[in-house]
């Protein structure tokens, strides 16, 4: 199923209703879960005169963000899915003259955002401090729960291949990486160190002997 376009409609700065086809032609709308992913796709007897040609490469399937298209001013057209697009919506409407009332559709817009992106789980951050001088390693970790639903979330075993949870796993192995790497070049950093002095106390005690028996 790809999006090949959006229903028609006069006024400026507003969402459209995306169309989505299969490869019969058949045109089709979506329905949608509570964290903006399709549910489903509904046939629709739209016609095609009423639909404005869009191109998406990317295959759209149950499960995934759904799309969403802006229109806004000057031919102003945007369109992905909605974790991908969003974000530079509500940039182009902060850009507008402050004489555009555009406070209703920036609203709505920051709504799907936050829907869209609720069942997200990312890292934001991980960071390391070493402390050469001390023997301690400083790792933090920053995992945002989600805003509107305090539950937690229970992956169930089909929605481990989601891209959401794909990206999330991805980022996870990325920081065990990380760790590794960092305890390696610890320890790498301590026997450097050892050796070191080791050849500094053997000089010592050469050149104490070599004082004593003059």
């Amino acid at each position: 199923m790809r999006a090949v376009g959006f229903v028609k409609a006069r006024n400026k700065n507003s969402f459209r209703t995306p169309v989505y086809s299969n490869s019969e032609n058949e045109f089709f709308l979506h329905q949608l879960d509570e964290h903006y992913n399709i549910r489903s796709f509904i046939p629709t007897p739209i016609a095609e005169l009423t639909v404005t040609k869009i191109y998406l490469s990317k295959k759209i399937e149950i499960g995934n963000k759904a799309v969403i298209v802006f229109v806004g001013e000057d031919k102003y057209c945007k369109y992905d899915t909605a974790d991908f697009a969003i974000e530079e919506i509500i940039n182009y409407l902060g850009e507008l003259p402050s004489q555009n009332d555009t406070q209703e559709i920036t609203a709505q817009a920051k709504g799907i955002q936050k829907i869209a992106t609720s069942d997200r789980f990312v890292v934001d951050s991980f960071k390391v401090k070493m402390y050469p001088k001390k023997e301690q390693i400083t790792l933090t970790f920053d995992f945002p729960a989600p805003e509107i639903d305090k539950k937690p979330i229970s992956l169930k075993s089909h929605e481990s291949h989601m891209p959401a949870y794909a990206a999330a796993f991805e980022n996870q192995s990325r920081i065990e990486m990380n760790i590794e790497l960092t305890l390696k070049l610890r320890a790498n950093e301590r026997r450097s160190t050892l050796k070191t002095f080791n050849y500094q106390f053997k000089l010592g005690r050469q050149v104490h002997r070599s004082f004593n028996q003059r």
